[in-house]
Protein backbone atom coordinates (compact mmCIF):
# COMPACT_ATOMS: atom_id res chain seq x y z
CA UNK A 1 0.00 0.00 0.00
CA UNK A 2 2.87 2.38 0.75
CA UNK A 3 4.13 1.89 -2.83
CA UNK A 4 0.80 3.12 -4.13
CA UNK A 5 0.63 6.12 -1.85
CA UNK A 6 4.26 7.06 -2.55
CA UNK A 7 3.32 7.35 -6.24
CA UNK A 8 0.16 9.40 -5.54
CA UNK A 9 -2.07 6.50 -6.53
CA UNK A 10 -5.34 6.28 -4.63
CA UNK A 11 -6.76 2.82 -3.93
CA UNK A 12 -10.49 2.91 -4.68
CA UNK A 13 -11.12 -0.64 -3.46
CA UNK A 14 -9.14 -3.68 -2.36
CA UNK A 15 -10.42 -7.27 -2.30
CA UNK A 16 -8.73 -10.60 -1.68
CA UNK A 17 -9.91 -13.88 -3.13
CA UNK A 18 -8.27 -17.30 -3.44
CA UNK A 19 -4.88 -15.98 -2.33
CA UNK A 20 -4.94 -13.10 -4.83
CA UNK A 21 -5.48 -9.40 -4.20
CA UNK A 22 -7.43 -7.14 -6.52
CA UNK A 23 -6.94 -3.38 -6.44
CA UNK A 24 -8.99 -0.70 -8.10
CA UNK A 25 -6.72 2.30 -8.40
CA UNK A 26 -7.09 5.94 -9.34
CA UNK A 27 -4.13 7.61 -11.04
CA UNK A 28 -4.22 11.37 -11.14
CA UNK A 29 -4.64 12.97 -14.58
CA UNK A 30 -1.37 13.25 -16.50
CA UNK A 31 0.17 10.29 -14.68
CA UNK A 32 1.75 7.75 -17.01
CA UNK A 33 -0.12 4.49 -16.62
CA UNK A 34 2.61 2.63 -18.49
CA UNK A 35 5.35 3.93 -16.15
CA UNK A 36 3.31 3.08 -13.08
CA UNK A 37 2.55 -0.45 -14.30
CA UNK A 38 6.20 -1.07 -15.22
CA UNK A 39 7.32 0.11 -11.76
CA UNK A 40 4.69 -2.07 -10.09
CA UNK A 41 5.61 -5.14 -12.14
CA UNK A 42 9.31 -4.65 -11.45
CA UNK A 43 8.62 -4.64 -7.70
CA UNK A 44 5.91 -7.33 -7.84
CA UNK A 45 6.61 -9.52 -10.92
CA UNK A 46 3.38 -11.49 -10.67
CA UNK A 47 1.29 -8.31 -11.05
CA UNK A 48 -1.25 -8.54 -13.83
CA UNK A 49 -3.45 -5.75 -15.17
CA UNK A 50 -6.94 -7.16 -15.49
CA UNK A 51 -8.77 -4.07 -16.74
CA UNK A 52 -8.06 -0.42 -17.42
CA UNK A 53 -10.69 2.29 -17.56
CA UNK A 54 -10.26 5.94 -18.42
CA UNK A 55 -12.53 8.51 -16.81
CA UNK A 56 -13.48 11.41 -19.03
CA UNK A 57 -14.43 13.58 -16.07
CA UNK A 58 -12.31 14.14 -12.99
CA UNK A 59 -13.56 12.61 -9.76
CA UNK A 60 -14.94 15.22 -7.43
CA UNK A 61 -14.21 15.33 -3.77
CA UNK A 62 -17.09 15.31 -1.32
CA UNK A 63 -16.17 18.84 -0.25
CA UNK A 64 -16.61 20.17 -3.80
CA UNK A 65 -20.01 18.47 -4.13
CA UNK A 66 -21.09 20.00 -0.82
CA UNK A 67 -19.82 23.38 -2.02
CA UNK A 68 -21.89 23.29 -5.21
CA UNK A 69 -24.96 22.17 -3.23
CA UNK A 70 -24.52 25.23 -1.03
CA UNK A 71 -24.08 27.41 -4.13
CA UNK A 72 -26.97 25.97 -6.18
CA UNK A 73 -29.61 25.55 -3.48
CA UNK A 74 -31.23 28.18 -1.32
CA UNK A 75 -30.59 27.85 2.40
CA UNK A 76 -34.16 26.61 2.91
CA UNK A 77 -33.92 24.05 0.08
CA UNK A 78 -30.66 22.70 1.48
CA UNK A 79 -32.09 22.57 5.01
CA UNK A 80 -35.22 20.76 3.77
CA UNK A 81 -33.28 18.30 1.63
CA UNK A 82 -30.79 17.56 4.42
CA UNK A 83 -33.50 17.06 7.03
CA UNK A 84 -35.47 14.85 4.62
CA UNK A 85 -32.41 12.73 3.86
CA UNK A 86 -31.28 12.28 7.46
CA UNK A 87 -34.86 11.79 8.68
CA UNK A 88 -35.51 8.89 6.33
CA UNK A 89 -37.85 10.61 3.89
CA UNK A 90 -36.16 8.87 0.93
CA UNK A 91 -36.21 5.38 2.52
CA UNK A 92 -38.68 2.65 1.60
CA UNK A 93 -40.92 2.65 3.53
CA UNK A 94 -40.62 6.31 4.41
CA UNK A 95 -39.53 6.96 7.96
CA UNK A 96 -40.58 10.62 7.76
CA UNK A 97 -43.56 12.11 5.92
CA UNK A 98 -43.93 15.50 4.25
CA UNK A 99 -46.20 16.46 7.12
CA UNK A 100 -43.48 15.49 9.64
CA UNK A 101 -40.95 17.57 7.72
CA UNK A 102 -43.37 20.50 7.62
CA UNK A 103 -43.85 20.31 11.36
CA UNK A 104 -40.09 20.16 12.02
CA UNK A 105 -39.46 23.11 9.69
CA UNK A 106 -42.52 25.04 10.93
CA UNK A 107 -43.95 25.51 7.43
CA UNK A 108 -46.87 24.07 5.47
CA UNK A 109 -46.55 20.71 3.76
CA UNK A 110 -47.05 22.25 0.26
CA UNK A 111 -44.06 24.49 1.03
CA UNK A 112 -41.95 21.46 2.00
CA UNK A 113 -43.01 19.68 -1.19
CA UNK A 114 -42.04 22.71 -3.26
CA UNK A 115 -38.63 23.02 -1.55
CA UNK A 116 -37.94 19.31 -2.11
CA UNK A 117 -38.99 19.38 -5.77
CA UNK A 118 -36.92 22.48 -6.52
CA UNK A 119 -33.88 21.10 -4.68
CA UNK A 120 -34.16 17.74 -6.44
CA UNK A 121 -34.52 19.53 -9.80
CA UNK A 122 -31.37 21.58 -9.20
CA UNK A 123 -29.34 18.58 -8.03
CA UNK A 124 -30.44 16.45 -10.97
CA UNK A 125 -29.80 19.28 -13.43
CA UNK A 126 -26.26 19.61 -12.08
CA UNK A 127 -25.66 15.86 -12.29
CA UNK A 128 -27.38 15.01 -15.55
CA UNK A 129 -27.32 18.14 -17.71
CA UNK A 130 -24.89 17.91 -20.62
CA UNK A 131 -24.10 21.64 -20.71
Amino acid sequence: MATLLNHNVVPESVTAEDGEAYFELYLEPGKSVRNFVEMLQSRYPSTEIVRRQNHTEPLQEVSSVKRWLEEDLTDRQLETLTLAYHGGYFERPRELSVEDLAEKLDVSHPTVSRHLREAEQRVLTRLLDDD
